[in-house]
């Protein structure tokens, strides 16, 4: 019996050092699969975020040539802006543009004289004091080779009153404020150039 109990005992001690290892196998195996899973979900992770990444650049890629359009037409018009709004206009340039079309109107200057200039966000106002004489045609011929300008050019004010009637014409004096634009730049973009 004692060697039954030997021979038995020497199998618990198997059965229990087997059962120790068994647990102990499983139990790192399963330890492992737990953080094999979480590197796994951060690997996923990972490429789901690098896969987003792509699908922007590819969108942006695929619309270069929209974006590239885009620009091309904003840049026509600030060129076609600055145009009417430039950057060189002193009064007088003014003077002399608003001579010549008087000139060419048949108008009479009485008297053109450079008034204030008033600073806004992007653009400077300088505005020309006027007084003319001439008929309601000639003024009014006048006024549209001054519109015609490829400048902003407008009256902020006038006055119209009769003087004379010459060959039963009327002659009329027009005094008036006309205001011209110019762009200024900004002091970032001075410094750029």
């Amino acid at each position: 019996m004692i060697e039954f109990l030997n021979k038995q005992s020497a199998l618990i001690i198997l059965g229990i050092g087997f059962a120790l290892g068994a647990a102990y196998y499983f139990t790192s195996v399963e330890e492992t699969l737990r953080r094999s899973e979480m590197i796994h979900k951060k690997i996923e992770q990972q490429i789901f975020k690098q896969q987003g990444e792509v699908d922007a650049a590819k969108a942006v890629a695929k619309n270069r040539e929209k974006f590239e359009d885009e620009l091309n037409f904003v840049s026509d018009r600030l060129k076609a802006a600055l145009e009417y709004l430039p950057i060189d206009l002193n009064a007088q340039d003014i003077l002399g543009k608003l001579n010549s079309e008087a000139q060419a109107a048949g108008v009479k200057l009485i008297s053109i004289r450079p008034g204030a200039t008033r600073s806004e966000k992007f653009y400077e106002e300088v505005s020309v004091d006027v007084e003319l004489e001439g008929g309601f045609s000639q003024l009014t011929l006048f006024l549209s080779y001054i519109s015609k300008i490829k400048r902003i050019v407008r009256i902020r004010s006038y006055e119209l009153k009769p003087k004379d009637i010459i060959d039963g014409i009327p002659i009329l004096r027009l005094k008036g404020v006309l205001v011209a634009y110019r762009y200024i730049e900004s002091k970032e973009e001075g410094v750029k150039k």
